[in-house]
């Protein structure tokens, strides 16, 4: 910040966000900067002459009763306007605040104030990379502000002061480059937010923190450290619960059934034949009991070990904490690596190429600044440490790397990718997901003969069919065609052909190829929309993501084939006219205009995330016809009735032939997972796995189930059978309500049905206790991933989820206390693979109810029961909703794979709420136990 200089950083609460509607101010709040100092503080209340909605006062707080005293702004106005007169304004959201308050002065005669003003919510976007999200509770919670009434105007207002100091601190660390670039990139940016970039470009020493930076083509890279080698050491495998315990103290606490964990994996390692399965509850020490033994073991073999999982939360920590952990006990270094698709890392090549664009839209040129600080942060340049919550926009797919760079080019030395691939092949422990390790079993950085431990293995079944499937993205390839074919247009209109005949025509060979192209696909839409959904979507099905399994006839298929087939032909003309187009413009690099030349990034961009997309079609159109009751398409549609958004994919849920070529690469695999087993049978975990021979055993956690949690039971929950949707989705809303205003913990709601999470949110919405906790829906208020990330932020926050919310999310510590089920989670039989898997055991003779959808949805209650309890510290309440786990004899099934000791409490509905509250505080609750 310029010295001397006075900022003004202004929060203001509101009876509403409309000025001109008739809403006013009702709380000034001003904290007051100069030269790195916050010197004075104001905090001031007036009246509105209007009632506060209840929503208002539910989320600042503020009472009608204490705005009647306060002075209005026709009285406080003028003094406001003198405070704030020549200061610079600077606000979290300062396109609300300034507009609102020099509405209020224009109401008084006052010339507008702000003549300077700064966004510190862009700021925070472009110098915190790796925060999660840019509200400001959620900022200060991250940064350790202190921020104790949030919608209180001089909380937020002081709150805001320090983050905007913390920020221009951040700034002036950075390295001299980085701040000249930003300056160069902030013309966009809110009011002056930019002037205020190009003002500290020149502050500072030009040199200070050098030494901390690589500067490689006018780009600052954090430099790589490079740890000294550790002197070797080995350790003794320990012999017996002392031996153990004296390796591990003090930073483990030893537990007797995990050394018998230990020992079963040690001997495995050394001359296990058949593989070794491990039911280990959460909280048993699962990670340690595995890795330790095997790290030991590989100190002779020199075997490299991989480890598979399900969920990034398990990646992160067994590289970040457990690994780390066992590498000190063992007083040595481990080589650790976590292995992903090369697409999640930066190419810097195309992201450089891509700084000096000028058709970028604000969006896009905010996400480019706060990847050039990102850069100066990152040690691994993976794009998902930016938290973003989607990476489906054309500057991802510009940007990202899918090979490494060429050993002729410019950015070799400092290649993300060439990196990992170096630290891959040179790791001890190999990290990744089911998925990832299963279409890329046989390449490289994975060695033969590795020991493999597939850790939440009771999810690697489904993700190796995922692997399986041949995916025919037809909505993504039009995007990219539309890309490609508005970049085109747009030349044409602006240029008028000035650049020559032999272009024209290599432009329109493109543009006519796309066209040719979209109506293929098109054409492909229409047929399976035709076959498959038109007439057979139900009304009430038709509010969310389509799913159909199809099993054509000769007739189809053949249909089918040809249109395949032209695609095929199609896209190879496409992409050689594209070949010559883009040969033609680099060979004349310096004749083109500036538009040319961004048409040329854009469809560059384009094809290359055509080209994985393509080579998926190709794999379908070499599918032949079979009848094979395991195998058929699934043809999705995103929004009904949106022909567009029809794709095509394969599937077959057979995979025992894929698992068993797997498994015969590596020693014989260890399984590990909370929930292998299902109402005590090993089967439905080793069936589509193909395993008929393994060592088995079962670590419990220990835990206190009786003293720790409860399960509530509503016998007199609406028949979910006979009551119509709307009725029961407002008794799920009341139920919510009612827990809402008895508990203030946060409430994660579990649905089958994204329909019903609708139909509860509109009911939850009308409620007044809205605008005291934040409400979330998938599918609604966002993403799965911006929902998830709001819920883990947000304190007392509700939220309403199906489908990943039952199992693959991990909520840490007390993060989540209180449990709701809606419906049991049985899958809908009219999901493609469910029907797949239903068809093939019933071919084998088998009853698809007891061997498939019964242990799946007993797995699933029972693995949304271990949200609650991650450690031995934990405790929480499931509420069941659904009464048929009482009513129907296989709902006793279900309830009794619950943890033994858990009380299993029959409450009445209106009940609920005060008991959940009593247990929650350690009241006992005095009811009979089911």
């Amino acid at each position: 910040m310029r010295q001397g200089q006075l900022y003004a950083v202004v929060d203001l609460e509101t009876t509403g966000t409309d000025y001109a509607s008739g809403d006013r101010i009702i709380q000034f709040g001003c904290a007051l900067v100069k030269n790195g100092k916050i010197v004075d503080t104001i905090a001031q209340n007036i009246n509105p002459h209007q009632a506060l909605l209840p929503a208002i006062r539910n989320l600042t707080g503020i009472r009608d009763k204490e705005l009647a005293s306060a002075p209005d702004f026709q009285e406080i106005g003028p003094t406001l306007h003198g405070l704030l007169d020549g200061a610079v304004f600077v606000a979290h959201n300062v396109n609300f605040d300034l507009p609102f308050i020099n509405a209020e002065f224009a109401g008084l005669d006052l010339p507008p104030i702000g003549e300077k003003a700064l966004d510190t919510v862009q700021l925070a976007q472009i110098l915190l990379p790796f925060a999660p999200s840019y509200k400001l509770s959620d900022l200060t919670k991250l940064l350790s502000i202190e921020h104790d009434d949030p919608h209180q105007a001089d909380s937020d207002a002081i709150a805001t002061a320090h983050l905007f100091l913390l920020l221009d601190e951040r700034l002036r660390a950075l390295p001299a480059v980085t701040r000249q670039r930003l300056a160069a990139m902030g013309q966009g940016l809110l009011r002056q937010t930019g002037d205020y970039l190009a003002l500290m470009a020149k502050a500072g020493d030009t040199a200070a923190h050098a030494a901390g930076y690589t500067i490689t083509n006018g780009l600052a890279l954090r430099r790589e450290q490079e740890a000294a080698p550790a002197a070797p050491t080995h350790v003794a495998y320990p012999s017996g619960k002392a031996a153990m315990t004296q390796l591990l103290k003090p930073r483990f606490t030893v537990r007797a059934r995990q050394v018998k964990m230990m020992d079963a994996v040690y001997r495995h390692a050394q001359h296990g034949q058949t593989p070794l399965l491990i039911e280990a509850a959460t909280g048993s020490g699962k990670s340690l009991g595995y890795l330790l033994p095997l790290l030991i073991h590989q100190q002779d073999s020199q075997q490299q070990i991989i480890v598979t999982t399900s969920t990034l939360a398990l990646q992160d920590q067994l590289a970040q904490q457990t690994l780390p952990a066992i590498a000190a006990i063992m007083h040595t270094q481990l080589r650790v690596e976590i292995v992903k698709s090369d697409t999640h890392y930066i190419d810097l090549g195309q992201y450089y190429g891509l700084l000096g664009r000028r058709d970028l839209n604000t969006g896009e040129q905010l996400l480019m600044m706060k990847i050039l600080v990102w850069l100066t942060q990152t040690t691994t340049g993976d794009l998902q440490e930016l938290q973003l919550t989607t990476y489906r926009s054309p500057l991802f797919t510009a940007i990202v790397s899918g090979q490494e760079s060429p050993a002729d080019s410019p950015w070799v030395r400092v290649d993300f990718l060439r990196r990992a691939h170096a630290r891959q092949d040179a790791a001890q422990v190999l990290i990744t997901n089911h998925a990832y390790f299963t279409r890329h079993y046989d390449e490289a950085p994975f060695a033969r003969n590795a020991l493999v431990v597939v850790d939440e293995a009771q999810h690697v079944a489904d993700s190796a069919v995922d692997a399986l499937m041949a995916k025919g993205n037809l909505p993504r390839m039009l995007r990219s065609l539309h890309q490609i074919k508005g970049a085109i247009d747009g030349v044409i209109r602006q240029e008028q052909w000035s650049n020559g005949e032999l272009f024209r025509y290599q432009v329109v060979s493109v543009g006519n190829a796309v066209d040719l192209l979209t109506s293929r696909f098109n054409e492909l839409q229409d047929f399976l929309y035709a076959q498959v959904i038109q007439g057979n979507i139900v009304r009430s099905e038709r509010n969310q993501p389509i799913q159909r399994l199809w099993q054509p006839n000769a007739v189809a298929w053949q249909t089918l084939t040809r249109y395949l087939t032209q695609i095929d032909d199609t896209l190879l003309q496409l992409f050689t006219a594209l070949t010559q187009l883009q040969r033609y413009i680099t060979n004349q690099a310096e004749h083109w205009s500036q538009r040319v030349t961004a048409m040329a990034a854009t469809i560059s961009a384009a094809a290359e995330d055509l080209r994985p997309l393509t080579d998926d079609l190709d794999q379908l159109s070499r599918i032949q016809m079979a009848s094979h009751p395991s195998a058929g398409f699934v043809i999705q549609m995103r929004n009904y009735g949106d022909l567009r958004s029809v794709s095509l994919h394969w599937a077959q849920v057979d995979i025992r032939p894929l698992w068993a070529a797997v498994t015969r690469r590596f020693a014989p695999f260890i399984y590990v997972g909370a929930t292998l087993r299902v109402m005590d049978n090993w089967q439905p975990f080793c069936q589509p796995l193909g395993i008929t021979d393994a060592i088995k055993m079962v670590l419990p956690n220990g835990f206190a189930y009786k003293r720790l949690g409860r399960v509530f039971i509503t016998p007199d929950a609406p028949d979910i059978k006979e009551t119509p949707p709307a009725e029961y989705a407002h008794y799920v809303a009341g139920m919510i309500e009612q827990l809402s205003r008895a508990n203030h913990q946060r409430i994660l709601v579990l649905f089958n049905s994204l329909s019903l999470i609708q139909q509860v949110f509109d009911e939850m919405s009308e409620l007044s206790l809205i605008g005291q906790r934040e409400l979330l829906a998938q599918g609604v208020t966002g993403s799965v991933e911006k929902v998830m990330k709001r819920f883990k932020l947000a304190d007392g926050a509700i939220l309403l989820g199906a489908a990943t919310f039952w199992e693959g999310i991990d909520l840490p510590n007390d993060t989540l206390q209180i449990l709701v089920v809606t419906r049991l989670p049985f899958e809908p039989p009219t999901r493609p693979l469910t029907q797949l898997r239903a068809n093939f055991i019933t071919a084998q003779g088998g009853n698809p109810f007891y061997q498939d959808a019964l242990p799946r949805a007993t797995q699933r209650l029972t693995q949304a029961f271990g949200r609650l309890f991650r450690s031995r510290q934990d405790h929480g309440v499931l509420i069941i909703l659904d009464r048929r786990i009482m009513a129907e004899s296989w709902g006793h099934q279900m309830l009794h794979d619950l943890p033994r000791t858990v009380p299993k409490v029959q409450l009445p509905s209106a009940e609920i709420a005060q008991a959940t509250a009593d247990f929650l505080a350690g009241i006992p609750v005095k009811k009979v136990k089911t």
